[in-house]
């Protein structure tokens, strides 16, 4: 073998055991059990998808402690958008 075939070698096993390692590392870690489980309200609204009435939408909800959480395209008779959202209960 010459020499650039043995170097590449050498760092593709590097590589290797450096990402086992890092594996290994992230299964052990572990994240504290939540004591308490937060409540959403949430809804879903079939929106016409206009550029400043969408807007207005989303800026009136979002003033009323609504977060976006998904949209989704339709397009069988008026281009809309399901507008998916959720807030949490007080």
């Amino acid at each position: 073998m010459n020499r650039n075939t043995l170097i590449l070698l050498g760092v593709f096993a590097l590589g290797c055991a450096a990402g086992m390692h890092a594996d290994s590392r992230a299964q052990a870690q572990s994240f504290p059990t939540p004591t308490t489980v937060r409540k959403w309200q949430q809804f879903c609204e079939d929106r016409v998808a206009a550029g400043a009435d969408l807007n207005n939408f989303l800026s009136q909800k979002g003033a009323e402690g609504w977060e976006l959480v998904s949209t989704t395209e339709h397009q069988e008779v008026f281009k809309s958008l399901l507008v998916c959202m959720k807030r949490p209960v007080d």
